[in-house]
């Protein structure tokens, strides 16, 4: 009567637990990692601070008006007055005593400028800012490839270190089994007491091994959930993807796709026409600025003058010698040409090296899972004959030890086969370019 309600909770709890597990698959993973990677969320920012930067190089084409405006109190009022006699500063009237400055003034005035050969380099910035705007967009669309490839390996890391608990715990199962019979034929002086002991020393590291990748599924599971940007818990379940095709794309259709997909190469060649343009942008220093101007003005009006001005004018200026400094600028900016051709060059090289490795691993993946499967076929039977030999005296207890780590490794390997594979399958196809 006591245990009941216990009973009735410890049922309550698991079927609230069924209620909210919940299995996730791989496009879904896919899909909050492109929403939620920080990573990601830092290039997007980038791009956005790209197209602000462009389209803050496109006012510079426009004219400038400025305007500015001075009040000043002075201490007294400048008057202008003559000594005149009677007769004559009746003459003069106003003249003989004006105002020179009054002790209130102000100048006010607004100036356009329109630059003129400054524009040569206002349209290579804009230019350049615009390739640099499309240069990150490039970059968000290589991490997201990045990111995208990290899932894919802590998901099959994660999967991978589940099967090889699962074969591990079966594993711990059969062995305990058989240090079960190896004791009961001890206590029957059928086999030595050490026979024992190495069975039990196997168990032992078959259990350590099976702790280490429970340990190793945990960790990878918190490594997924930082990419997606979401907690899982133990009520989230990893749904098996379909397994992927065998290879049939020849490498030289896998190099081509590579060359005209992946983004390093088409920023490495938006690099090189920014290197040229500013190399270009450097011929400006040998010519001289040439600017437009217009004012107008407006002060406090006094005797002597009138209160509104205006002028239209040009303003240039040339640096006629700088001792050889634009001359090396522009040699410089030539190199930064050669350095970018040149980059553009090596990561050519190095593309066509990782569609290599990525297509001779993706082709060989495949197979590795038929041998490993024949393998755990035949590790199963020796392991099972050998057992049965064992119960009628006919084998050692180390030829049924044997037996279990040849079976123990081949179902390592089937695991690390399979999940290799679809990787495998992966990482060719963001060799290519392509997002998995």
């Amino acid at each position: 009567m006591i245990r009941a309600p216990w009973l009735l909770l410890l049922a309550s709890l698991a079927v609230a637990r069924a209620v909210h597990a919940e299995d996730l698959g791989l496009d879904e993973a896919l899909r909050l990692a492109d929403s939620n990677a920080l990573s990601l969320t830092q290039a997007r920012l980038d791009e956005r601070r790209a197209t602000y930067d462009y389209r803050g190089t496109l006012g510079d084409f426009g004219p400038k008006l400025q305007t500015t405006l001075q009040y000043q109190h002075w201490d007294k009022e400048l008057r202008f007055a003559l000594d005149l006699p009677p007769d004559v500063a009746a003459l003069a009237g106003d003249m003989g005593d004006s105002v020179i400055r009054k002790q209130d003034t102000y100048t006010w005035g607004v100036t356009v400028v329109q630059p003129l050969t400054p524009l040569w380099t206002v349209w290579h910035a804009a230019r350049i800012a615009d390739l640099n705007l499309d240069g990150s967009h490039l970059a968000e669309l290589v991490e997201q490839r990045r990111v995208r490839l990290a899932v894919y390996e802590a998901w099959f890391g994660v999967l991978e270190a589940a099967r090889q608990a699962a074969v591990l715990a079966k594993m711990d199962e059969t062995i305990e089994g058989h240090r079960k019979r190896a004791a009961d034929f001890v206590d029957a002086g059928l086999l030595q007491k050490a026979d024992l002991l190495a069975i039990e020393v196997q168990l032992e590291q078959v259990r350590q091994a099976r702790a280490l990748a429970e340990t190793g599924q945990d960790l990878g599971r918190e490594q997924l959930s930082l990419l997606l940007g979401r907690p899982l818990g133990p009520d989230v379940t990893l749904v098996e993807p379909q397994a992927p095709a065998p290879l049939t794309l020849s490498i030289e259709a896998a190099t081509d796709e590579a060359r005209a997909n992946r983004h390093e190469l088409q920023r490495a060649e938006l690099a090189v026409r920014m290197a040229r343009l500013g190399r270009s942008l450097r011929l400006i220093d040998f010519a001289p600025s040439v600017s437009a101007l217009f004012n107008y003005s407006r002060a406090t009006a006094s005797s002597f003058g009138s209160p509104d001005q205006w002028f239209v004018g040009l303003n240039a200026e040339w640096t006629l010698w700088e001792w050889g400094k634009s001359y090396h600028g522009l040699r410089a900016s030539g190199v930064d040409v050669l350095k970018a051709e040149t980059a553009v060059r090596q990561l050519e090289q190095a593309v066509r090296l990782e569609v290599r490795a990525a297509w001779l691993g993706a082709r060989t993946s495949f197979d590795n899972i038929a041998r490993t499967t024949r393998a755990v076929q035949q590790a199963g039977e020796a392991l099972r004959l050998q057992l049965a030999r064992f119960e009628q005296h006919l084998a050692q207890s180390t030829d049924v030890l044997d037996a279990e780590s040849r079976l123990l490794q081949a179902e390592k390997d089937h695991a690390a086969a399979v999940y290799g594979h679809a990787l495998a399958h992966a990482r060719l196809l963001d060799a290519m370019g392509k997002t998995p």
